[in-house]
C-alpha cells in the first residue's frame, strides 16, 4: 500500500468511536467498460455507493479507476445514514437505473448504484458522459464533504481481434476485503477468460489498480480469448482458497476468506505467459495482495 492509500484507509486510533469523514475529493477517476466486439450482448459501466462506506465498481478491471475503495472513513455499517449523494450529468448519456435519478440527492442510509448500459453493440456502439459526483451531509446539499467533477464514463465496442497484451500492467494490485468487527469479510481476486482483473472484497477496501496508464485488465481492451495463461505464486501469508496456485491456466481466482475480527493477507504474485508452459512470461503482477480486515488495515 502507498503512503496515500494508507493515509486514506487508517481510522483514528485515539479512543472512543472515530467520527465520519468524507473523502475528499471523491475518489473515482473514471468509469468506463472497453469491450471486443465479438461479444455482441448488452455491455455496461457503473459504480455503487453503499450504506457502510464502500465503493464497487463495474467493469471491475478494465476502464475504471479508483484512489480508494472508500467513499468515507472510517467504513463501517450504517454510516451512510449521515450522508446524501448526487450525481450530475455534465454532458452525455444520463445513467440507465431508475430511481437513482441524475441530478437528485439520494440518502445513503441505502445502497445507491448508477449505471450506463450499452442494450445492444450492434447498433450502439459507444456510449459517453462526464459527470460530478457529490457527497454532503444534508439533504439538501448545503454541506458539501467530498466532491469530483469531470469525471468520464464510456462504454464502447471496438473491432474484433484488436485486443492487445496489457503488458505494462505490472506492479501492485490489491483487494482487502474491509468489514465492520462481527461481519466476515473477504477479499478476492479473479483474471476472467475475457481479459478483466475482477476485484471482490467482502468490504472492498481494495480494488487499488496500478497506475491510470495501467488499466486494470491483463488483455486491453479486454476480450474472449484463451491464448494467454496465468499463474499465481503465494510468497507469504494467508492461505488462498479458490484457483490453482501450481500451474498455468487461461483465467483463475483467488480468495481469502476469514474470520469475523481481525486481519489476514496473502502476498503473491502473478505472472501471464502467452504459453501454457509458462516461457516466455510477458507481464508480472509483483506484488498481489488479497485479504480482509476489519474496521481498520494495516499493511
Amino acid at each position: 500500500m502507498t503512503g496515500v492509500q494508507q493515509a486514506l484507509l487508517m481510522v483514528n486510533a485515539a479512543s472512543g468511536p472515530a467520527v465520519p469523514t468524507a473523502v475528499h475529493p471523491f475518489p473515482i477517476t473514471s468509469v468506463g467498460d472497453t469491450m471486443d466486439a465479438n461479444l455482441v450482448q448488452g455491455d455496461a459501466a457503473g459504480f455503487a455507493l453503499s450504506s457502510g462506506g464502500q465503493i464497487s465498481l463495474y467493469p471491475l478491471g478494465v476502464d475504471t479507476h479508483t484512489t480508494s475503495s472508500v467513499w468515507v472513513t472510517p467504513a463501517v455499517a450504517g454510516v451512510g445514514s449521515a450522508f446524501w449523494a448526487r450525481v450530475t450529468v455534465v454532458s452525455g448519456t444520463a445513467p440507465d437505473i431508475p430511481g437513482n435519478s441524475a441530478g437528485v440527492w439520494h440518502s445513503l442510509s441505502t445502497d445507491r448504484s448508477w449505471w450506463w448500459v450499452l442494450p445492444d453493440s450492434s447498433v450502439v456502439t459507444s456510449i459517453a458522459a462526464v459527470i460530478n459526483v457529490e457527497i454532503s451531509t444534508d439533504s439538501g446539499g448545503s454541506t458539501i464533504v467530498a466532491s469530483r467533477s469531470g469525471i468520464a464514463v464510456s462504454v464502447r465496442q471496438v473491432a474484433a481481434g484488436t485486443s492487445t497484451v496489457q503488458t505494462i500492467a505490472d506492479g501492485l494490485l490489491c483487494d482487502i476485503g474491509l468489514s465492520a468487527t462481527g461481519i466476515i469479510s473477504s477479499g478476492y481476486i479473479e483474471f476472467t477468460a475475457n481479459g478483466e482483473i475482477d476485484f471482490r472484497g467482502g468490504g472492498s477496501l481494495g480494488s487499488i489498480g496500478t497506475t491510470a496508464t495501467a488499466p486494470r485488465a491483463w488483455r486491453y481492451p479486454a476480450k474472449w480469448d484463451t491464448s494467454l495463461y496465468c499463474k499465481l505464486t503465494r510468497l507469504s501469508g494467508a492461505a488462498l482458497s479458490g484457483g490453482s496456485t501450481t500451474g498455468w491456466n487461461d483465467n483463475g481466482s483467488w480468495s481469502v476468506t476469514g474470520a469475523t475480527t481481525g486481519q489476514a493477507v496473502a502476498i503473491c504474485k502473478i505472472e501471464i505467459s502467452s504459453a501454457p508452459s509458462g516461457s516466455p512470461i510477458i507481464a508480472t503482477y509483483t506484488n498481489v495482495q488479497i485479504g480482509y480486515a476489519h474496521d481498520t488495515y494495516t499493511p
